[in-house]
């Protein structure tokens, strides 16, 4: 039967950020991180170059149900037909690193890699990761 292919899953918090008044939006708009606007927990399927956002939670903030829960539901929405086909890999940065979320996609039977670079990470030969908005985009995987 040999090996299932990997379907990599990219769960990612994404602000649109917005300026003025938006009535609609009503409690919606909020500051987190510095950026007001609406936030919004993503799950991507990456297939080779192609990232296709398949489903997103609104991000409420404090006494809502957080990043790792709302990511958590987005994954249980993923098809049996997908996730049985295929090895899913959760690609996530440290928004979702906690370790409720990894023992919960391991019970899902997922594999789950997380992932940061700092301007203070070490790099190769002992050389440091330069301030650059390209090193702070670059991820350092970490396989649990």
């Amino acid at each position: 039967m040999g090996r299932r292919p990997t379907l990599q899953i990219i769960l990612d918090l994404t602000t649109l950020e917005k300026t003025g008044k938006f009535k609609g939006l009503g409690s919606l708009i909020r500051v987190y991180n510095g950026k007001r606007g609406l936030h919004l927990v993503v799950l991507y399927i990456a297939l080779g170059r192609w990232r296709l956002p398949w489903s997103f939670r609104v991000y409420r903030g404090k006494g809502h149900p957080g990043c790792v829960q709302l990511g958590l539901r987005l994954l249980s929405t993923l098809p049996k037909s997908l996730t049985k086909r295929y090895q899913v890999l959760v690609l996530v940065d440290t928004a979702f690193g906690s370790i409720d979320f990894f023992k919960q996609v391991r019970q899902m039977k997922f594999h789950a890699v997380a992932g940061q670079i700092r301007k203070t990470s070490p790099a190769r030969k002992g050389k440091y990761y330069p301030d650059t908005k390209r090193a702070r985009r670059s991820y350092h995987q970490t396989v649990f």
